[in-house]
This record gives structure tokens, sequence and C-alpha cells, in this order.
């Protein structure tokens, strides 16, 4: 703070710097709020500058393990102009200078900017939620990058890289922890070091002595902005009712007209290639059908890429493999019209309501999106899974337990013969489907497969029988290659990622040649 504020004397601007935590509800003023809830004050800082427009043009936010480093730099003039809301860095430095993958240690406001009341309103509406429901790892930043996304709010953003890189930086050094599962494991003692350091490099080369300084003068402490959104808790969810079928969940529906002139959907393709006869014994010892899926259209070029890898594998191991192309799950609202691509991740609840149909024959089923592909040949890829286990999934946060509902479903192996995978399956249908209603009803954009197997793994109180992994499915066993950002569904975007799965294969066949030289592409 004292290098702060030196700058702030230097340039003229004003200065605050906060203890504690702002961001409290209502039913927390009696307790001792837990220290990474004080993350949650960057949301308030933004909101009372916001207040305080008349007085002030912009706002610089600091993280406590930042530095300002060249006091030399002018930082008001990192806003370029009225159309900059927002400067900060970017945490893929491939991505364009808009994107909504930024780092929120460090950021630079416009508060005349007509979308940042907007999207600071989102933010906090996030955050409060993030404390209500005590979703510690997933912290102001989450909120802000889910708010940037909305409306191409993103060509309002500034991402850079040299001035705000971390602990490369040029203008702003940022001291970030290395372990981000921990807020206790966080290397405060180096940290601090590399701080004084930086701090002593910036005092030498600008010529002051922090300890002249009256700090106290510029210090100010605020009360916690009241929250009248906070409101009584919701209760707690009913019991979801059991349902015979995952059908069900459509049957109150009525059918919707198509509209008029619209292209009429074509058919899914379903591919099946057996490798489980006589003539090529099963190697493990489970029945395991291995499933791919992809839309119709551009990114179908993944799955040429990837699938003569991925049967290959089936074939060594004596399972079956399955490809499918197009949208399978289909709503009775949908009419006759072509489906967007993106119906297509739906397709996991599709396949997993078909092998559960065909249990008498399969195990296991193995479900992968286009951009998936087998990294080790010689991995028998049934032994992930046990008999108490429903499903093997990559946790979405690293730091996550074992046992949890925050799964990624772009690679899903299912235990088809435990008691309790069609009532998950049938949870999981019934989520998808009130999802695509509401999205329809609204004309938004619906959560997608993924929110929904957490719900249901949530209300079917299921997280014991669920294994989450960390490598597995991340390159250890199977990799995964998703759509490239920034240009997700572009022409440049296809072959960006296409160049990586090129790239992947290559590497697996100098690993494994011999394998390689059977592979039919």
């Amino acid at each position: 703070a004292p290098i702060s504020q030196m700058y702030a004397k230097a340039w003229g601007h004003d200065l605050l710097v906060m203890w504690g935590t702002t961001k409290r509800l209502k039913r927390q003023n009696n307790q001792t709020l837990p220290a990474h809830q004080s993350m949650y004050n960057k949301v308030d800082y933004l909101l009372m500058a916001l207040e305080n427009k008349k007085q002030y043009d912009q706002l610089l936010i600091l993280d406590s393990d930042s530095v300002i480093y060249d006091f030399s730099a002018d930082l008001t003039e990192l806003i370029k102009g009225d159309k900059d809301m927002l400067v900060a860095l970017k945490t893929h430095e491939e991505d364009s200078p808009t994107t909504h993958r930024i780092n929120a240690g460090v950021t630079l406001w416009n508060l005349n900017h007509p979308l940042t009341r907007q999207l600071a309103m989102e933010w906090d509406e996030g955050c409060i939620e993030a404390i209500k429901k005590n979703y510690s790892l997933r912290g102001d930043q989450y909120f802000l990058v889910e708010a940037l996304k909305k409306d191409n709010r993103t060509a309002a953003v500034r991402a850079v890289q040299k001035e705000f890189h971390y602990r490369s930086a040029s203008v702003i050094k940022h001291f970030i922890r290395q372990d981000s599962c921990s807020w206790e494991g966080s290397n405060l003692d180096g940290r601090e070091a590399e701080m004084q350091n930086a701090s002593s490099e910036v005092m030498n080369r600008f010529q002051f002595d922090i300890h002249s300084m009256i700090f106290h003068n510029l210090t100010a402490l605020i009360d916690p902005p009241p929250l009248s959104n906070d409101g009584p808790q919701p209760p707690a969810p009913d019991v979801e009712p059991e349902w015979s079928r995952p059908e069900a969940a459509f049957e109150d529906l009525e059918y919707k007209e198509d509209t008029p002139d619209c292209q009429i959907r074509q058919d899914p393709i379903w591919e099946f290639y057996e490798f489980g006869d006589e003539s090529s014994p099963r190697k493990g010892n489970k029945k395991l059908l291995l499933a791919q899926f992809t839309a119709f259209g551009r990114n179908d070029r993944y799955l040429n890429m990837t699938s003569p890898t991925n049967k290959y594998y089936a074939k060594k191991w004596g399972h079956d493999f399955v490809m499918l192309r197009g949208a399978a799950f289909k709503t009775p609202f949908d009419g006759s019209c072509e489906l967007p691509p993106k119906r297509s991740i739906y397709n996991r609840v599709a396949l997993l309501s078909r092998a559960l149909r065909n249990r008498d024959v399969y195990d296991q089923i193995l479900i992968m999106h286009d951009g998936a592909l087998f990294a080790d040949f010689n991995f028998d890829v049934q032994t992930l899974l046990d008999d108490d286990t429903i499903l093997v999934a990559t946790r979405s946060n690293k730091c996550d337990v074992e046992h949890t509902a925050r799964l990624k479903t772009e690679i899903t192996l299912w235990n088809l013969n435990h008691t309790k995978s069609e009532a998950l399956l049938q949870s999981w249908f019934r989520h998808v489907g009130s999802d695509l209603r509401e999205a329809k009803e609204r004309n938004t954009t619906a959560r997608g497969d993924e929110t929904c197997l957490r719900r249901a793994i949530q209300r079917q109180n299921m997280k014991q029988y669920v294994k989450s992994t960390v490598e597995e499915f991340n390159g250890l066993i199977v990799q995964k290659f998703a759509h490239a950002y920034p240009d997700l569904w572009s022409t440049n975007g296809l072959n960006i990622t296409g160049g990586k799965i090129d790239n992947a294969i290559a590497e697996l066949c100098a690993k494994f040649p011999d394998d390689c030289a059977n592979i039919a592409m």
C-alpha cells in the first residue's frame, strides 16, 4: 500500500485502502467471516466508485499482492477512449485483445462507460450468490468473467499482457499465490519477499524514501454497504420424484408448430463397429462400448481426425465402437426444423439412454466428444471404474474432492450395471428437458448438459457414487481438444484446434509406432 500511496501522490490521484471484508450478508452479522470472502470486496469498490463518478472517471482495483512498478507510466492512458470499459490481464496469451478470459487481480475501470453499471450489478449478484452457497473456490473472477460473456461485452474489454503480466509485468506486478487450491498454503513468506524486493527496486529507480510517507492520512475504512437483495433463504428443495422412464419429462408438453420455411432437420447418422465378436475376443474383464459424437457441420472435421485412433483402440481391446453425427436428443417442442450445432452436446444423454437399454450386452460406456483422442494404447480404460461407482469424469476444479458433482462432461465413463445408474439418467434427462424448455420459452441460451448433470447428482444425493479425476481424461489416458479461442466456431478456430490434434497424433505415433501402423485412416 505505501507504494500505491506514493504513486497516487505523484500523479494527483486519491487512494482508498481497505482491511477486512465489505461483502457481508445479513445472516452473517454476528459471524467471523472467512478470510477468502474479502475477495468479493472488489465489486463493492466498483459500485461505490460508480456512485461517485461525478468525482472520478476511472477506478483502479489492486489485489493486496500487487505492486505498482513503473511510476513513469500514466495508468489512466491504458483506457484508450470511450469504447474501453475495462483493462485487465488476459490469462491466455493467444487470446485476442478483446476477451472475457481475464485475471481480476488488477483491473482498471472506465466509470463513464454505458455498460459498467449493469455489469457491476450482475457481478455483484454472482458474488452474493457465491457467499450464500459457500462457493469458496468460485471467486470474484469467475462471476466477472461470466458477466463479461453476455451480450458481446468483450468488445468493451482491453486485455493486455506485458503491463499486468504477474511477476514479469512492466507496469503493475502481481505476485499471485502458486497454489490455487489453498488459501493457507500460498507461500506467504516467499511472496512477501518478492514484493519487498520489487518495492525496493521501485524506490531505487525513482528515488524516494518509503518510510517518510504519512500513510494513515490516506487510509479509509468504510462500513459494509447494505445488501437489499439478500432476502430470505430459499427452502430446501423437495425430493425429486422417481420416473419410470426419462421420456416422462416431456409428457405434459404440447408439440409446437414448425417455423415456416425452416430447413428440415437431418436425421442423426449412427455408425457402429463391432470388434467384440469371437474372432476378436475382448481383452478386458468388462464389455465396453466406446462412443464418440459430433454435430453436423464444420466441426465434423474433428471426428474425422480423432475417430480412426479411437476406433483402433476399441479394436485392440475388443470393444465395440459407435460414432454419432448430428443431434440425437429431440424434444416435442423442436418440431422438424434443423437444430443448432450446439444441441449435439445433449447426445451424451441419448447415448447413455441407449446403452442402458442394452446393458445385457454392455457393462460400461465411454462417451467422448469429437475432440477427444486416446493417448495411451496400453492402458485398459475399464479399470478406472469399479462396481460401486456410477460415473468417472474429470473434476471441474482440480481443488475439488474426489466425490463431487462439479464434473466436466467432455469425457465420461459410465457403469451401466449400477443399481442407481437408471435413476441418475432419469434425473439428468428431466433437468435437460426443463432447461431446454425454459430456454425456448424465454428465448435464452440453455445452460447445457454439464450443468444439468451436476444438478441431477446433487438432487439425487449421488456424489458418493461419482469418482472425479484430474489427469486421466486430461491427457494421461485420453486427451481432449476444445474449440480454439477466440474464434470458437470459425474456420480459423477449427484450423487451430485441428493443428493441435495433428500434433497430438504425431506424438502418439512416435510413442506407439507399431500400433499406429495398424490404424486405418
